[in-house]
């Protein structure tokens, strides 16, 4: 766990934060997830991100999405609760960022891992359902400190 904690905010120097994780025994319930809540999360994509290894544009899935969302929406249901994520929504295209520096440098680079349109939606259903989740039973809450006057975000 403390591993997993150790990388929600790498971009903050671990002794600004401190967390508290409680004991719960409770099971995570997944709700399921409705037509409407999968129409509302394509509309919440992009129309301009890069399309993934499949190569089928957000613009067009968005155009489509009545004709396929009932299958759709009973894979969003049926991964949480098989604990199976699809393996062709794990599939990625990996292209390189350039960040700074030498351009002849491969250091001076980091992977970018563009997914399909179709693995977005379900990793935020399961985002969402997590946070929920954690907040409802207090499980992880993170205390804050000021680092040179600024406030680091507090987690609750």
């Amino acid at each position: 766990m403390e591993d997993l904690l150790s990388q929600v905010n790498y971009h903050c120097p671990q002794q600004y934060l401190q967390f508290q994780i409680k004991n719960c025994s409770e099971k995570m319930f997944v709700a399921h997830v409705t037509e409407n809540q999968v129409e509302q999360l394509f509309k919440g994509l992009k129309n301009n991100s890069s399309p993934g290894f499949d190569e089928i544009l957000t613009s067009l899935v968005k155009q489509c999405l009545c004709y396929f969302i009932k299958p759709l929406v009973n894979i969003y249901n049926v991964s949480p609760q098989t604990g199976i994520f699809p393996d062709m929504m794990k599939k990625a295209k990996i292209k390189p960022l350039f960040k700074e520096g030498d351009r002849q440098d491969i250091k001076n680079y980091r992977p970018i891992y563009i997914l399909s349109v179709f693995s977005k939606p379900l990793e935020k259903v399961m985002h969402n359902r997590l946070l929920l989740f954690l907040k409802m039973y207090n499980i992880l809450t993170c205390k804050t400190t000021r680092v040179h006057g600024v406030k680091i975000h507090r987690h609750r």
